[in-house]
C-alpha cells in the first residue's frame, strides 16, 4: 500500500519523545517538521499548513483554539481508531505518559 507523503507537524516538549515519533514518520516517507513548545507550535502551523499534527496532550489542549483558527481541529480520539485502525491506536496511545492528539484538516473529515 502507498501512502500520500504528508506534511507532519509534531508538537511535544519531550525532545527525545518527538524526535523518535518524527524518525517514524519520516521512515514512512512524510515530510515532518517539529515545535517543542506552544509559540513554536502556533508558527509552525502557521506557516507549515500541515496535513496533520501530532501533539503531546498537555499542548494539544494549548493549541486546540490557535489550530483551529489555522483550519486544523482534534480528532476524536474513537472516531479516530475506527477511520485509522491500529495505526489510530499507535498514535494516540505510543506518547508514554503523555497521549498524543491528532488534529487535521476540516476538509480531511
Amino acid at each position: 500500500m502507498h501512502l500520500r507523503r504528508l506534511c507532519i507537524l509534531i508538537a511535544d516538549r519531550d525532545i527525545d519523545a518527538a524526535d523518535a515519533l518524527g524518525a517514524l514518520c519520516e521512515n514512512l516517507g512524510h515530510d515532518v517538521d517539529f515545535a517543542y513548545d506552544t509559540a513554536a507550535a502556533r508558527e509552525a502551523a502557521r506557516w507549515l499548513k500541515p496535513d496533520l499534527v501530532l501533539a503531546a496532550s498537555a499542548l494539544a489542549q494549548e493549541l486546540a483554539e490557535d489550530l483551529a483558527a489555522f483550519g486544523l481541529e482534534l480528532v476524536d480520539q474513537a472516531a479516530q481508531r475506527l477511520q485509522m485502525g491500529g495505526l489510530g491506536e499507535v498514535l494516540v496511545e505510543s506518547g508514554g505518559a503523555q497521549p498524543l492528539a491528532l488534529f487535521v484538516p476540516r476538509r480531511a473529515r
